[in-house]
């Protein structure tokens, strides 16, 4: 049996396979291209276009987020529903979600809200993958690996 999660990561893998395919339209369209730069200690990429891209290519970006925000609340609901030992009713589905978060704080806040069906072991996996947790860990890392 496919798990939900992997139904929504099949479908946004799909769109992004579409947006592949519409970015390199775009690209060989000679309407495109790129200049880099060092800005202080950053590098930098600017984008040039001679025209807009197609609206389309938005849709497609919204197409992958959505599918992929999906996964991970698909994930926050098994992970509620292993912690439980039981199915959720849609009531108790609606009110879980994975958090994405911008501090630990901000964490603390919503692990209150959207998992609180969920256990302390998955709590901290989803916490362990939050931006501001990832970038902490980034940050310790040696210049040579924080860069490739």
């Amino acid at each position: 049996m496919i798990e939900p999660w992997g139904i929504k990561l099949d479908r946004a893998a799909e769109h992004i396979r579409e947006l592949r395919r519409a970015i390199e339209e775009f690209t060989a369209s000679g309407d495109v291209g790129a200049m880099t730069g060092q800005m202080g200690a950053e590098r930098v990429v600017r984008l040039i276009a001679k025209r807009e891209p197609a609206p389309r290519l938005s849709a497609i970006v919204g197409d992958v987020v959505h599918n992929l925000r999906s996964a991970l609340d698909c994930v926050a609901v098994a992970a509620s529903e292993q912690e439980q030992a039981r199915l959720l009713t849609e009531a108790e589905e609606r009110l879980i979600q994975f958090p994405i978060t911008r501090s630990a704080e901000e964490f603390k806040q919503e692990r209150k809200r959207r998992l609180s069906l969920v256990g302390q072991r998955s709590t901290e996996l989803i916490r362990s993958r939050q931006p501001w947790n990832l970038a902490d860990q980034a940050s310790n890392l040696d210049p040579v690996r924080r860069e490739s």
